[in-house]
């Protein structure tokens, strides 16, 4: 059963305004952080509502039908079905409530009334904050209890016992450690030498990583051909509609290996599939990336875009 309430939900986490065509707008207002006496305040998002907004933007309908894999005016029919059943409750005197969001009151005028709920973690961006209390210095010093204080005559003496320590420790390491004295380069002789020449140097001669003129990619050059070999892997991380810009600092993933070679078949696997992919190696994992970017909301909303195999993938930093 498709759930209109909680695309709304979703939608809600990453979007500062959600439209419910032919119902109204549910809006998110910042309240940044700020003191209140010696407490300082979390940043937060309250919700509000405006029942003059009414327009489909799309926002909500194109959710459902990529999540559901349906066409978009089924979409529009299923949210004009969902608005009338929740105006027919509202009309019969009854409360309506929006999931996590809050809950809608009929009025004594006809009209409805939003009261929002306190649900912090409903809005990803500030999951795990709290408020932070200061004491004061009054309060931390009861607080603690009286710690020992040092003399300076017992300081000092217990300085000199543990210099003395140190000296004997020292004194013993010194002489139980055998010397050895070639005494061979100390005499003359005419016995000829036989000196022996170093084995040459081999230098393993590596592929270095070169800056191709196209985009500014990086591709790896064979020495031997001037040549870049892995340009046609290069090319096949781009996928139409994601996000393909190599330097991002986001990546979405599909799958992540311990070995390069691992990762590597997994790339050719997804080939198969239509999938095109490419490996990011971060710290001692190969990621199997499907777009890279420096938004992660962009990369959140072009995970809808994978095939439903892939809809399991996460976006790491």
């Amino acid at each position: 059963m498709i759930s209109i309430t909680q695309h709304i939900e979703y939608l809600m986490m990453y979007n500062d305004c959600v439209v419910i065509p032919g119902w109204g707008a549910l809006i998110a207002n910042y309240t940044p952080s700020r003191m209140s006496g010696n407490t300082i305040i979390r940043p937060s998002r309250n919700i509000t509502f405006n029942q003059r907004i009414t327009h489909n933007d799309g926002l909500l309908a194109t959710s459902i039908a990529r999540r559901h894999s349906m066409a978009y005016d089924a979409a529009c029919e299923m949210i004009a079905t969902h608005v009338a059943s929740l105006k027919s409750q509202l009309a019969a005197g009854n409360e309506v409530s929006m999931g996590r969001m809050g809950l809608f009151k009929p009025t004594a005028k006809g009209k409805m009334e939003f009261e929002p709920f306190s649900q912090d973690e409903a809005f990803n961006e500030f999951f795990g904050l709290k408020n932070i209390v200061l004491n004061s210095l009054d309060e931390a010093s009861t607080t603690h209890e009286p710690q020992a204080v040092i003399t300076g005559n017992i300081w000092h003496e217990r300085m000199k016992a543990a210099a003395s320590v140190a000296a004997i420790v020292a004194a013993g390491l010194l002489f139980s450690t055998p010397v050895i004295i070639d005494r061979s380069t100390q005499t003359a002789s005419v016995t000829p030498v036989e000196v022996k020449t170093r084995p040459a140097q081999i230098i393993d001669i590596k592929p270095t990583a070169a800056t191709t003129a196209r985009d500014n990619r990086v591709a790896v050059i064979d020495n031997t051909t001037g040549k870049p070999q892995d340009e046609e892997a290069i090319e096949s991380t781009y996928n139409p509609g994601l996000p393909s810009d190599l330097n991002g600092r986001y990546l979405l993933v599909i799958n992540t290996c311990h070995k390069a070679s691992q990762a590597a078949k997994m790339v050719k696997q997804y080939a198969k599939k239509g999938i095109k992919t490419r490996v990011v190696g971060r710290g001692k994992f190969h990621h199997v990336v499907a777009a890279q970017g420096n938004s992660e909301r962009e990369l959140r909303r072009a995970k809808n875009l994978l095939p439903a195999s892939c809809r399991n993938a996460w976006v790491c930093k």
